[in-house]
């Protein structure tokens, strides 16, 4: 079994992480100024990797999904469950860039049944498996830096493929609330009354943290992968340590396609999920998506497929930024570059002017010595 560290040492680690996470927050908050918004909607559907770019202050969004998920645990009195999930996401940016405030809800309804001396126990419940909110803040984004990304006028080539300055990452962090007002299923677990039975009882509190270091890379215009790292549930009984890789490909202006691998430990369960699944932009403000994902576990073995949306309210306020960020960036970088060149041929011009003049009178004084020799 893998170790995993006691609840004091989760607590000296998160210590450490605020500490510094307050230390690079003081030092950004010069750079604020920068725009995240973008003309089409930016939806972390229907992957459950957070994406490090926020959608923007004044913009409302809405992210939906509606699953049906099955999960067996044949290894523990040969349990079973079916039902349907509901998950809703609500972000918005707040009154800086940087920031965006996130709420997310996963309810679920099924019927678990379980094998027991007496026999086949069944059972409906509806409960929540998540429900929580936080704020994510961008810490960087290597757009800012126009100049790592203007075209190669030499090679056609070289501005389709993927360039060194692709492997920058933009980094966010999210600093969020586990909030448990029932505890149907606690710490998300679907098999929780079987952990009842067989092992100890145990309770989620009602408010435990949620803390996760962001990544976002855009590979060429097509590709962008996407990775979370993190913990839930700190000062809990039950801490899980998780990790994300999702890897997005455009496939044209309307579809894209996505593959997510999900790892999460902690010492009631373990286990790897892989999703994978697609979307389609209907219009600039409204997607829709189908997926579905498997656990590679059997203790328990966990499927799901569905369906979604995610619909924005565009009241962006436009703070002197464009739209599209990376347009803007490069025209800014366009006029900084003829801004220098006009200095540079305004120094030079008076430098000629001064020699011209300089050779002017040079020439005054040598025809007025000419003029005393006749």
């Amino acid at each position: 079994m893998p170790h995993y560290c006691s609840c004091n040492s989760v607590i000296f680690d998160l210590m450490q992480f605020t500490q510094r996470f307050f230390m690079v927050f003081i030092l950004q908050l010069g750079l604020l100024g920068w725009s995240q918004y973008t003309p089409i909607i930016n939806s972390n559907r229907p992957g459950v990797s957070m994406g490090a770019f926020g959608v923007g202050p004044g913009v409302y969004q809405l992210e939906w999904g509606n699953a049906y998920r099955k999960g067996t645990f044949s290894q523990l009195a040969d349990a079973s469950c079916r039902g349907l999930g509901t998950t809703v996401d609500f972000r918005t940016g707040l009154f800086l860039e940087a920031f965006e405030l996130i709420y997310q809800l996963d309810i679920q309804t099924d019927e678990l049944q379980f094998q027991k001396r007496s026999g086949i126990t069944k059972g409906r419940r509806s409960g929540m498996k998540t429900h929580s909110i936080g704020l994510k803040y961008l810490l960087f984004d290597p757009f800012r830096n126009t100049k790592w990304y203007k075209p190669n006028l030499y090679s056609w080539k070289a501005n389709q493929g993927i360039r060194w300055v692709d492997l920058i990452p933009a980094i966010a962090v999210y600093v969020g609330s586990e909030v448990a007002l029932e505890n149907n299923y606690p710490y998300g677990e679907t098999f929780k009354p079987l952990f009842d039975f067989a092992f100890e009882r145990y309770k989620q509190p009602m408010f435990s943290g949620t803390f996760q270091l962001i990544t976002q890379n855009h590979l060429t215009s097509h590709w962008v992968v996407i990775t979370n790292w993190g913990i839930r549930y700190f000062g809990s009984d039950y801490p899980s340590r998780f990790h994300a890789v999702s890897l997005t490909v455009n496939l044209n202006d309307r579809w894209s396609a996505f593959i997510e691998e999900f790892t999460t430990k902690s010492t009631l369960n373990s286990d790897v999920r892989i999703s994978t699944g697609m979307a389609y932009l209907l219009s600039s403000n409204l997607q829709i998506d189908i997926h579905a994902s498997q656990t590679l576990k059997e203790t328990p073995m966990l499927f799901e497929a569905g369906l979604g949306l995610s619909y924005r309210i565009d009241r962006h306020i436009d703070k002197g930024q464009p739209h599209d960020r990376i347009l803007q960036k490069t025209i800014r970088y366009n006029d900084q570059t003829f801004r220098k060149s006009e200095r540079r041929s305004a120094r030079m011009l008076r430098k000629n002017n001064k020699q011209s003049k300089k050779l002017d009178k040079e020439q005054r004084r040598i025809e007025r010595k000419l003029k005393r020799i006749k």
